[in-house]
């Protein structure tokens, strides 16, 4: 992974907040995450209602699935039932997520 994640957890508590910071650009910014309350410090999150990718980083290190982090409004199933009729669009593979 190109992602360095730390995790910060109190005794008995899960490991909801973190840091997270390229493992390819040590040079960039870190940023504190929190994916019980889904914020990031870049603001991603507060401004678009998606999880940015430090969040998904952080779920992913710890074994979240990225389903628990996005809005069921905002997954394959929410769309269909936005948009009931004949709309067809490109699923990207879990890959790609």
């Amino acid at each position: 992974s190109n992602t360095a994640v730390t995790i910060f957890s109190r005794q008995g508590q899960e490991k909801l907040q973190g840091q997270v910071q390229s493992r390819r650009d040590p040079t960039l910014k870190s940023y504190k995450t929190d994916l019980d309350r889904l914020t990031c410090e870049c603001g991603s999150p507060a401004t678009t209602g998606l999880p940015c990718p430090h969040l998904m980083a952080h779920a992913r290190v710890i074994g979240t699935n990225l389903h628990r982090i996005v809005n069921a409004k905002d997954t394959v199933a929410g769309w269909q039932a936005q948009y009931p009729e004949d709309l067809r669009f490109e699923v990207p593979s879990s890959a790609a997520v």
